[in-house]
């Protein structure tokens, strides 16, 4: 009986060991600060003139990006750098600059995208400079915005270090249409 006894001590004091400590709370984060990150993922497009998808990693510090594409666009793949008054395109049939990646996205794709506008959408906020209507969810994130003539879906969000981000954004205008999808996010503050 006392050995019985001993065993059942023994296995509580093995099995309380086995418990998982509570997974520190991270505290939200505003993603309006969010000014400096990373975001892999793929991206896929379709215009009147053209279509197509690439793998994409997003790099962004402040108004200076950096965007990595993998089988785009028949470019096989090709970097996109921007800052304020200047937009570069390189990829293996040569190199392409503009004033902005609006221009170059346009080149490219055959899609008005508002590049200024995106780097908003993206973290599923509505563009400030200009009018939008925003339907949100019943956390109070983006469901669907309608801003510059795009119809955005925000159909999926992940949490990623307090950060609420989208993982899925749909996005139509007239005849086109792109679709991103973020895998993996790393906001940097």
């Amino acid at each position: 009986m006392r050995r019985a006894f001993i065993l059942i001590c023994y296995a509580l004091i093995l099995l309380s060991g086995c418990q998982m400590a509570p997974s520190p709370t991270v505290p939200e984060q505003d993603v309006t600060q969010l000014t400096h990150w990373q975001a892999h993922g793929r991206f896929a497009y379709k215009s009147a003139q053209d279509g197509g998808s690439a793998t994409v990693r997003w790099q962004q510090q402040n108004d200076r990006g950096h965007l990595r594409f993998s089988g785009p666009m028949g470019l096989g793949s090709a970097e996109l750098n921007w800052q304020p008054g200047l937009a570069e395109l390189t990829s293996n049939k040569g190199n392409i600059s503009a004033p902005n990646a609006e221009s170059l996205a346009y080149e490219l794709t055959g899609l008005l995208l508002p590049a200024d506008a995106l780097l908003y959408w993206l973290r599923g906020l509505p563009w400030p400079q200009s009018p939008a209507e925003l339907i949100k969810d019943d956390a109070g994130r983006l469901k669907e915005l309608t801003q510059l003539g795009w119809q955005l879906r925000f159909d999926r969000w992940q949490q990623v270090q307090g950060y609420w981000l989208p993982h899925r954004l749909k996005a139509s205008h007239n005849d086109d249409s792109f679709t991103l999808v973020i895998q993996q996010w790393n906001p940097a503050p």
